[in-house]
């Protein structure tokens, strides 16, 4: 095989590599958005078609308006918020990030540094003749 046909095999793995690991950081980013957004951004009660606070806010209780509820449908409100937000999404999410944000940080670092040493190399073989 030509020299010139292993430098651009060498390279275009190199690139697939590179690649491939943007990707997973770009799903891992995906994963990461999906979950601060299901905590911090208020959703609707599906059982009343009432507001609730995020999940972030929901402890702070000067953050829920007067909605004109009495006292005990207030709170069976608040209950019904805390229990209607699916947490198994984002705890999914962002346990399936990490191997997914690992793996695209390794796969672009091998990448990225196969081909800084074979330039390294190039130069170094350079330098000598």
């Amino acid at each position: 095989m030509h020299l010139l046909a292993v430098e651009q095999e060498f390279r275009s793995r190199s690139d697939r590599l590179k690649a491939w690991g943007i990707g997973l950081l770009v799903v891992a980013g995906l994963l990461w958005v999906y979950a601060a957004w299901s905590m911090f951004v208020p959703y609707t009660d599906h059982h009343w078609s009432k507001g609730c606070a995020a999940p972030a806010f929901a402890d702070r209780k000067d953050l829920y308006v007067d909605d004109g509820l009495p006292d005990g449908d207030r709170q069976d409100h608040l209950e019904r918020c805390a229990a209607s937000r699916d947490w198994p999404g984002p705890v999914s999410a962002l346990v399936l990030s990490t191997p997914l944000g690992v793996g695209g940080a390794l796969l672009f670092a091998v990448g990225a540094t196969a081909v800084r040493l074979r330039e390294h190399d190039d130069l170094r073989a350079r330098a000598e003749t």
